[in-house]
């Protein structure tokens, strides 16, 4: 993301208008609150490195790709939990 006020004032357009969607999506995978957090968190920031390529951040293409995004998260997220508390010992 380059540093100018505009990308800056589109990213907080893009969570204020998405937020709810990227909590909900990530709360319909994982259980667990902080994970979630993780998840919008590690979404939001994968959202900061093509934040430039986003022309619209309230447009319906933007949504889904904020939804894709939280939900490929959250389910890394799921996995990672999963095979850490399958391991046997632990």
């Amino acid at each position: 993301m380059t540093n100018s006020a505009l990308d800056k004032e589109d990213f907080c357009r893009l969570v204020e208008a998405h937020q709810s969607a990227l909590y909900r999506t990530a709360r319909s995978i994982l259980s667990n609150q902080q994970d979630v957090e993780d998840a919008v968190q590690e979404a939001l920031l994968r959202i900061t490195e093509i934040i430039e390529k986003i022309h619209d951040p309230v447009c319906p293409e933007t949504k889904a790709l904020v939804g894709m995004i939280v939900e490929g998260k959250a389910l890394d997220l799921y996995r990672r939990r999963r095979r850490k508390n399958s391991r046997p010992g632990f």
